[in-house]
């Protein structure tokens, strides 16, 4: 079969910087207009036959400084273009100033939309560009994992030349004597345009950190109209394992040279999301400890509140989030199995969709009144989970239906595990013993308030038709059975074969294993036994009566206090 004009471009491009082996360093740049390029790719005759260049309205243009994510986003574009099209994926887009005078003849006559792209400086762009108002996508990265990035990608492609040294090539990065001129000037000379309504700024960090809403900012800025399915499917394709693997077909002999590591902090000094998650925990524990008992809770409505973790000004934000039908969302007291199930239900969607956890916006009354923004923003499933009671529950769930996972535990083990809890985690009050704990806990004058008062509010509603209820204690005996349970109640539709890696990941030895990564230093607080009978070892015989009394009273004969199943976990 005779290859393809566009097949036949890429395969030049590579096989230049392949034969580059025998080029003398100093041949290896071309010097145009006080910026260098490299010459293998680069030369006058493309730089004046780019002006003349046609732009097209409808074409799909790509502006970055090099190593900020230039091919990823090529292949997100493209992937995007050939769904929408039903057709195979194309990948040999231009490098708009790649090439010779043939090259630019054979872009003028590719089929819209062109997925074209450029590290060329805003000032050297063909003007028809901005003209006929195409739209371009600029890419950018922090400059410390561009230059670590850049400096292994001169050592590994023939085409450019290389340093004996990180330090030779930071001070020509410093100084912009690289290809493509200096990072600060590229960048600063965009900022002029970034407010343009035919320019969109995109990072490859928010890229790396939460891809799935960055798709859906691309697709909808060129109009490119895909589903939340599609756009997974887009998200699948484009992970960076998954183009490595593929770079050798997609980008032949310098396929490894193009994508070598993906990551952000190679240079060590950007964050990912749960890294951000774990220094704001610190920094607030680190307040904790100069705020006096009184001054860590305060009281909304009746009950109290953690103060560092809630505010007044949050809740009242709390009913501008805008609930969905296919919202996750986890109901718990507290010490109930809060973070375990938070955690089995972000696997469950990494399972389907390959959506990675934000654990940094989980609790839905935890952070600041802009917070709730942010999550109206977040694309679908978005997974929640809050210890408020059924009245402070915004309305906005129950008129969307939204299927709630409301997980219970006995009274007891709560008390013990809680009480700990209290005097383990910096922002809570701690107390001096068990008993006064105790006190606090059977006339709910605690954080969140009274267990019984908590549970007895959801009796009301277990048979509304959109609420789960699941024990800790059923949860501990046959984790499997329960974990097919939440698929089913959420429509999630895992396999035996996912459900049984879920069930890996989300037994307490494995997350108490990790906790560090997901919790920082406050992982052995999170995750201190996650036992059911751990009450035996602080209950008096007196305070396990006063207690079975408050049972007694509150939930016995009811459905919640019958699934609680107090006669088997609670007998002294």
């Amino acid at each position: 079969m005779a290859e393809s004009k566009q097949t036949a471009d890429r395969k030049t491009v590579q096989d230049l910087f392949q034969t580059t082996k025998k080029t003398s360093p100093e041949d290896l740049l071309l010097n145009y207009n006080g910026i260098l390029y490299p010459s293998v790719a680069c030369s006058k005759e493309i730089f004046e036959a780019l002006e003349t260049f046609e732009a097209r309205e409808d074409d799909l243009l790509i502006a970055s400084s090099p190593k900020c994510g230039t091919n990823w986003v090529i292949q997100i574009l493209s992937e995007m273009v050939s769904i929408l099209k039903n057709q195979e994926t194309v990948l040999d887009h231009p490098t708009l100033e790649f090439g010779n005078q043939q090259t630019v003849e054979r872009m003028k006559k590719r089929l819209s939309p062109r997925i074209i792209s450029t590290h060329l400086r805003i000032q050297k762009i063909p003007k028809s560009f901005f003209q006929k108002n195409t739209k371009i996508l600029l890419v950018i990265r922090n400059p410390k994992d561009t230059a670590t990035s850049y400096f292994n990608f001169h050592n590994n492609l023939p085409g450019l030349p290389t340093y004996e040294s990180w330090d030779l090539f930071f001070k020509d990065f410093m100084r912009g004597n690289v290809c493509y001129g200096s990072y600060f000037e590229y960048v600063s000379e965009w900022n002029k345009y970034v407010d343009d309504e035919k320019v969109m700024a995109v990072t490859f960090e928010a890229m790396k950190t939460d891809s799935l809403t960055q798709l859906k900012k691309i697709s909808e800025f060129f109009r490119l109209p895909l589903t939340e399915e599609q756009l997974r499917e887009v998200e699948r394709r484009t992970s960076f394992t998954s183009m490595k693997e593929k770079s050798k077909n997609t980008h032949g002999k310098i396929g490894e040279a193009l994508f070598r590591k993906g990551k952000m902090a190679s240079s060590e000094e950007k964050l990912t999301k749960k890294e951000i998650f774990r220094a704001e925990m610190k920094k607030v524990a680190e307040k904790a400890s100069k705020m006096k008992p009184e001054e860590l809770q305060f009281k909304y409505k009746g009950i109290l509140y953690p103060s560092l973790l809630c505010s007044e000004a949050t809740f009242q934000a709390m009913e501008k989030l805008e609930a969905r039908e296919d919202d996750v969302f986890i109901i718990t007291y507290p010490k109930c199995g809060t973070n375990w199930t938070i955690q089995i239900l972000h696997e469950m969607l990494f399972e389907l969709h390959n959506k990675e956890p934000t654990l940094d916006q989980a609790m839905l009354e935890f952070g600041k009144p802009d917070k709730y923004e942010y999550l109206n923003q977040q694309p679908s499933p978005r997974v929640m989970s809050s210890h408020i009671t059924y009245e402070n529950i915004p309305k906005t769930f129950f008129e969307k239906k939204t299927k709630i996972l409301l997980i219970l535990r006995n009274p007891k083990d709560t008390a013990v595990s809680y009480y700990h809890f209290s005097n383990n985690n910096p922002v809570l009050p701690s107390y001096e013993s068990w008993d006064l704990f105790f006190k606090d806990y059977l006339s709910g004058d605690v954080i969140y308030g009274s267990y019984f008062d908590y549970t007895l509010q959801w009796e009301k509603h277990i048979d509304d038709g959109n609420i789960l209820v699941l024990t800790f204690e059923d949860m501990k005996m046959d984790l499997p059975k329960e974990l097919r349970k939440i698929s089913d109640f959420y429509g999630l539709s895992l396999t035996d074969e996912q459900i049984k890696k879920v069930h890996e990941k989300t037994t307490f030895k494995s997350m108490k294993e990790n906790s560090g990564n997901t919790h920082g230093n406050l992982g052995n607080v999170f995750f201190r036994k996650g036992e059911i009978g751990d009450w035996k070892n602080l209950f008096t015989e007196e305070q396990s009566k006063e207690l079975d009394a408050q049972f007694e009273k509150y939930l016995a004969g009811t459905k919640l206090g019958k699934m609680i199943n107090y006669e088997k976990y609670c007998t002294f």
